[in-house]
């Protein structure tokens, strides 16, 4: 970024502050002149997204500083693009570019290169193909345009905080120094006299940043996620400082008492937005326009000489020092953020958000003498263009040719245990089922099974963090039933997969969110030897249950997920083709994110929907859902266990509380509504294990692998058999 370099949101409820920018003098609007206010602009900007991401509960809207830094990238950079026209008549597009290279690319790459050595340092080798996809992202700046395509795509949802996800904003940032002189010169070329030149450029940034800001509003409401990532959302975060500074051809001259309360008003609207903004707010959107009025604010103000403006305050040293650093700053933070808690095995205590936040300090101030100033002053690069622009070539090459290595090492070590599982899970199907000590069925009955939650050779970590529904059917079913999303798993409509065209007698739905995604494996295999037909009907994270708002699942309160609740309902109570309707869904969650009483609520409406369904005829056969590691992903947890015997067991009141589910099952008379636990092959009443028969039972969360949930289709089978009569 120029000015600022900004990070942003999160795919959650978090965000992923601004990336700040080092000071460009070439930026400023007079080429010898620093400007202390926006300094101290970005000292703000940068202090609050750190505090923010070390203390989200106590400064819930520190992200807002990623706006501040838009704003002041595009008053800097309009300002040094207008000087250079006026001084040059025209806009030098190579030689602006690799200023942007010199100045940027050396501290963020380098700050690149330690977090990939770090993440295969400390973090498990089941996360480093997604550091390593988010590190290649980041170096070709797109960052931003991945993180917002995993925001909609219900298979990332699973996906770890990088230690570089912070660099979406850097990638928006020079998306943004790519387009606008680009821009610039097109206007240029419309008309050459400065006058109208000026005149021009205010009508077309002003349409950019009305029609961005259109944008950017509509989407905060129909994708937050997706438009916060979005370059297209942001765009009039520039465009207002672009305004700006084509506004103010010169300083503007205002009375000292004015520009004193200007400038702390604008302060004060940034402060008041980092304190009163959270993850609930619809951003960027109109909501942004708090922090970025208050950034134009100050700008415009300038200094004051009033005893009372904030002067003194803007012109201490460390306030300076601080946005001096900014960039490299807010570079460091991050990475430390995440990968710390790899090397301690627990999250950060606030003695230790202390130290990232010291260690920070001290590696950004290296950072700033030993790498940004060195190499934006380098003459060996500063009196080449082509040197430059083949010096970020050759960086980047090699960037991404490092990160590739280790990613193919964990591609082999998966082929190797996807091979010994394969031998392993044949001996079991040879075995015969219930007397083999494999999978579920060791454990029902532990005592005929001492090591039972020991790890088998060929069920590692890292082959169960990729073993999904996907591999198996690709392997296992006809190739026009493989790819089960592509059923609309996101749409309001009722869309079924079908897994065979045969006919048949007996036909199982299975119904739900990705937890019932996972059933329909172990389903097929029970499926195949008695003739029955299967259908899946999904929706991604939103559970088959009559609608309820408020949900603690922010996807179950948008209008798709709301109408397929309903229409899911309706429709297979009216689909006499279906025998038998088998439904699950990720319900754990309910009972750590509501209260009682949503909980109580959440129970009538699941029997809601069970009612319906058995009023037009069909049976019912609820899947309670199965444990969950709330502190995150099993296989992770495998990996930095260092242990093979029963790593990452719970106590039960953890794993596998009581949710609305259980109290709706627990209220149930209907003859029709059937359940099924499968509780008791992973928990015995004190601990619930996550290796059971040697295998690994959840990849992640809460998905089971593909390998356990196999294991269970005996008894999945049994109660379809018992439910269907």
């Amino acid at each position: 970024m120029s000015s600022s370099d900004s990070g942003g949101p999160a795919l959650n409820a978090s965000r992923f502050g601004p990336l700040v920018a080092p000071r460009h003098s070439d930026q400023l609007p007079r080429k010898t002149e620093t400007l202390p206010h926006v300094q101290a602009l970005r000292a703000i900007a940068v202090l609050v997204v750190v505090t923010f991401h070390l203390w989200p509960n106590e400064l819930t809207g520190g992200f807002v500083g990623v706006d501040v830094f838009f704003g002041i990238s595009g008053f800097l950079i309009t300002s040094h693009l207008v000087r250079e026209f006026e001084s040059h008549g025209t806009i030098r597009l190579l030689n602006f570019w690799a200023r942007r290279i010199r100045r940027l690319l050396p501290a963020a790459f380098f700050v690149l290169g330690v977090s990939h050595m770090g993440t295969i340092l400390f973090a498990p080798s089941t996360v480093w193909h997604q550091v390593i996809r988010a590190i290649q992202a980041s170096a070709l700046y797109f960052a931003n345009w991945q993180l917002a395509a995993d925001s909609v795509d219900y298979f990332a949802a699973e996906n770890i905080a990088t230690p570089v996800q912070h660099y979406w904003s850097l990638s928006a940032e020079e998306q943004f120094y790519l387009v606008w002189p680009v821009l610039l010169l097109g206007v240029i070329v419309a008309c050459r006299r400065s006058v109208q030149f000026r005149r021009l450029a205010i009508v077309v940034i002003t349409l950019v940043t009305v029609s961005s800001l259109t944008y950017s509003v509509l989407i905060s409401i129909s994708s937050q996620s997706e438009g916060y990532f979005s370059t297209f959302s942001h765009v009039w975060e520039f465009g207002l400082g672009g305004l700006l500074a084509m506004i103010m051809r010169r300083p503007m001259k205002l009375a000292p008492a004015a520009s004193a309360l200007a400038s702390w008003l604008g302060f004060a609207m940034i402060v008041l937005a980092a304190f009163t903004f959270s993850g609930d707010t619809l951003f960027p959107g109109y909501a942004a326009l708090l922090p970025l009025a208050g950034t134009m604010l100050v700008i415009a103000a300038g200094r004051s000489s009033a005893a009372w403006s904030p002067t003194r305050l803007v012109d201490w040293a460390p306030v300076q020092y601080t946005g001096d650093i900014s960039y490299s700053l807010y570079l460091w933070h991050w990475p430390l953020i995440v990968l710390l808690p790899f090397v301690t095995g627990h999250n950060l205590t606030t003695t230790e958000k202390v130290v990232v936040l010291l260690a920070s300090f001290a590696c950004a101030g290296a950072t700033k003498v030993l790498i940004e100033d060195r190499f934006r002053s380098a003459r060996w690069l500063t009196s080449s263009k082509g040197r430059t622009y083949g010096a970020a070539a050759v960086t980047t090459a090699l960037l991404l040719v490092v990160c590739w290595w280790p990613g193919a090492l964990v591609d082999r070590a998966v082929a190797r245990e996807q091979q010994q599982a394969a031998a392993a899970v044949a001996a079991a199907q040879a075995a015969n089922g219930a007397d083999s000590c494999f999978g579920a069925a060791a454990g029902l009955d532990e005592g005929r099974c001492p090591d039972s939650h020991v790890l088998q050779p060929g069920f590692g970590p890292d082959a169960s963090a990729v073993d999904t529904p996907d591999v198996w059917l690709q392997n296992n079913v006809a190739p026009q039933f493989v790819d089960t999303k592509a059923c609309p798993y996101a749409s309001p409509a009722v869309k079924e997969c079908r897994f065979s065209d045969d006919p048949a007698t007996f036909t199982v739905a299975v119904v739900g969110d990705s937890h019932a995604r996972v059933l329909v494996t172990p389903l097929l295999i029970a499926a195949k030897s008695r003739g029955w037909r299967v259908l899946l009907v999904w929706s991604g994270d939103c559970r088959a249950a009559l609608p309820i708002v408020p949900s603690p699942r922010e996807n179950e309160n948008g209008l798709g997920c709301g109408r397929w609740k309903t229409n899911v309902t309706e429709s297979l109570a009216k689909r006499p083709d279906i025998d038998v309707i088998v439904t699950t869904g990720w319900t754990k969650q309910y009972a750590r994110a509501g209260s009682p009483e949503l909980s109580e609520q959440l129970a009538k409406n699941f029997t809601g929907t069970w009612d319906r369904w058995a009023a037009g005829g069909r049976q019912v056969l609820v899947v309670r859902d199965v444990p969950e590691h709330p502190s995150g992903s099993v296989s992770d947890c495998v990996a930095q266990s260092h242990t093979t015997n029963d790593p990452c067991a719970l106590p039960r009141s953890e794993a596998d509380p009581i949710d609305p589910v259980d109290l709706a099952l627990a209220a149930n008379r209907d003859p029709s509504i059937h359940s099924l636990d499968l509780s008791p092959n992973f928990c015995d009443a004190l601990t619930c294990h996550f290796v059971v028969g040697g295998v690994i039972t959840t990849r992640d969360s809460q998905h089971l692998t593909v390998t356990f949930a196999n294991t269970l289709a005996p008894q999945i089978a049994e109660a379809i058999e018992r439910v269907g009569g």
